[in-house]
């Protein structure tokens, strides 16, 4: 089956791929934290202690399921089959997307202190600049990306 290939579909398994990759990072540290634990309730305490890392086991096999899922339905949306030209600017526009999310989430007494710091280091708020440059690029560079397919 021939699939066509569309900036959205591309777009939207990248950020799927990101957020698999953080969700996988984050489960093996629950899981290989919550054995270590066990093992160590274990050694100082009882055996029956093993039953917690059967547990943590348990749910990373279901996590581990979850994933190989999602992998499937992402290769089903957009082979990885981008050009380098195609695969740079989709990193670059999937980047400035998340920092935009990560900006718009942020407490404002942090964002206050990126700010200090960048005055005090670059004797201007280049986050701040560049965000906006982000933000309002972001069309003509979504453009850009649908004229390489």
């Amino acid at each position: 089956m021939h699939q066509i290939l569309t900036a959205p579909r591309a777009l939207t398994a990248l950020v799927a791929r990101r957020a698999v990759r953080f969700a996988t990072i984050i489960a093996t540290i629950i899981a290989v934290t919550g054995i270590a634990i066990s093992a160590a309730l274990v050694y100082f305490f009882t055996p029956w202690w093993w039953l917690l890392a059967v547990l943590f086991i348990l749910l990373f096999g279901v996590f581990l399921l979850i994933r190989i899922i999602a992998v499937v339905l992402i290769r089903i949306i957009h082979p990885n089959n981008l050009t380098r030209e195609q695969t740079l600017a989709m990193t670059g526009f999937v980047d400035k997307i998340q920092e935009i999310l990560e900006a718009k989430s942020m407490p404002l007494f942090l964002f206050s202190l990126i700010c200090i710091k960048d005055i005090l280091l670059h004797r201007d708020i280049v986050t701040v600049k560049k965000l906006i440059n982000d933000t309002a690029g972001l069309h003509k560079e979504y453009t850009k990306i649908e004229k390489l397919f």
